[in-house]
């Protein structure tokens, strides 16, 4: 009976082959205090860190997780709330009760061409679905726990504004999230 909540980036993503934000090697301990859901994405960007007031991963679940999405210019956005079971969990107000936090990356070049997102001027960038990887780790303590690949959506999305490398053009669709929830269902309990 847990929760897993996503937090979601721009609906298309640069390429780039880039992993998720990984940063140090060696996780820090994140100094500001955990005041809200978002706060947790310190965790993954802009270097790994982890929080010493989180509740531990251990025992029996459910074990909350939260995921977080790079945005298309290197950050973190909003919270997006997706139940695996519960409702009374789908919001949990305390956010150090969070144990598992899931970094989700850039897309990985080479999913599927989808077709063009065409935009003002009839500048035409090719649209791929996206490969991701994500890592789970423990919040209290940033011990990855484990990795897991999330595809793009199936489906053209242009959006109104997209960010995109003039160097290699190309848009890729946002992780499926029904996908993502169920890959991270096993670790919630």
């Amino acid at each position: 009976m847990a929760t897993v909540v996503a937090v979601s980036g721009c609906a298309l993503h640069p390429g780039g082959g880039t992993q998720p934000s990984a940063g140090p090697s060696t996780p820090t301990a994140v100094k500001k205090s955990l005041a809200k859901i978002d706060d947790l994405a310190d965790a993954c960007f802009p270097e790994r860190g982890f929080y010493p007031e989180a509740d531990a991963y251990t025992g029996a679940g459910p074990h909350p997780i939260i995921a977080f999405d790079e945005d298309s210019i290197g950050g973190m956005s909003s919270v997006l709330n997706s139940p695996v079971q519960s409702q009374e969990l789908f919001e949990i107000p305390e956010p150090r009760r969070y144990q598992l936090i899931t970094c989700l990356g850039k897309s990985l070049d080479g999913g599927e061409y989808l077709g063009d997102c065409t935009f003002n001027g009839g500048i035409a960038v090719p649209q791929f679905r996206g490969q991701y990887d994500a890592v789970v780790y423990e919040a209290k303590t940033g011990r990855e726990v484990a990795r897991v690949s999330v595809s793009g959506k199936h489906v053209v999305g242009c959006g109104l504004v997209e960010h995109v490398d003039r160097s290699n053009p190309k848009l890729y669709t946002s992780a499926d999230l029904d996908e993502l929830l169920v890959k991270l269902g096993p670790f919630v309990g």
